[in-house]
């Protein structure tokens, strides 16, 4: 047997074919409609607890302390300094001029 040849020219384009058969056809879907209302069912077992809350958000504490002498009073541990040289005169976070502790 010989090689393959090379590859011929492609053919002319043929006539358009003959309709198909007609489909099925379509399922109709069938529409919900409530029925009657009913009486309310038993009421369900208490769920587990709930995890505790966040803790309550901070308010913030101003301790002010005052010296007579040239020396800056340091300030308690876990406390920081946010201003040196002037006394307190109005706190307006809760409308006081002081705070309870």
């Amino acid at each position: 047997m010989g090689e393959p040849g090379a590859k011929g020219v492609d053919g002319l384009r043929g006539n358009r074919g003959d309709d198909g058969f007609p489909g099925r056809p379509r399922k109709r879907v069938k529409r919900y409609f409530p029925g009657p209302t009913s009486d309310e069912g038993p009421q369900g077992f208490p769920g587990p607890p709930a995890p505790p809350g966040p803790p309550p958000r901070s308010r913030g504490v101003l301790i002010t302390r005052h010296s007579q002498t040239t020396t800056t009073p340091e300030c308690p541990t876990g406390t920081s300094l946010l201003w040196e040289g002037y006394s307190l005169l109005h706190v307006t976070g809760d409308h006081n001029s002081h705070g309870k502790i």
